[in-house]
């Protein structure tokens, strides 16, 4: 049986069923039978970008764990204190890997919303030029702060 809101939009039953065109392998279309028609409901990004942003959202759990055990301390440690505690290697390396690995998520993320929701191809061109100017930017400068901090302060 069909469903009939009363106005003309696509309603669950046009949408089914959903099936996959895999003619290329580079993207995964998504296609839905409409009214005896397949009509284009979305094109997804390449299926390596689509595992790169579950992979590095897999790597923030630990390491999303590990911080947010660690961040309750930073109120009550003194400079001095926090800039030892960033000298250790093994916390040096997992808050280094922390900032880039999300850095990259949030990127990856922002080039989804982006590429969904913003039609004009110039100014999707425009959009994710800045957010990848902000976001790299903020890794850098980050990365030098704690490069910084850790060569260059005294213990």
């Amino acid at each position: 049986t069909e469903i009939y809101t009363g106005e003309d939009t696509l309603s669950l039953h046009d949408a089914l069923p959903i099936c996959f065109d895999l003619s290329d392998l580079d993207h995964l279309h998504l296609w839905a039978t409409g009214h005896g028609a397949m009509t284009k409901v979305s094109s997804v990004r390449p299926r390596t970008l689509w595992a790169l942003e579950r992979i590095t959202a897999l790597c923030l759990i630990p390491l999303g764990l590990w911080f947010a055990l660690h961040l309750p301390r930073f109120q009550s440690l003194s400079r001095e204190a926090f800039v030892s505690w960033c000298k250790e290697p093994l916390h040096l390396a997992l808050l280094a890997a922390f900032l880039i690995i999300a850095s990259l998520h949030a990127r990856l993320g922002l080039d989804t919303i982006i590429e969904d929701y913003v039609s004009d191809q110039r100014l999707r061109r425009h959009a994710r030029w800045l957010s990848g100017l902000l976001l790299n930017g903020s890794l850098s400068m980050a990365l030098l702060a704690l490069g910084a901090m850790t060569l260059g302060a005294p213990s």
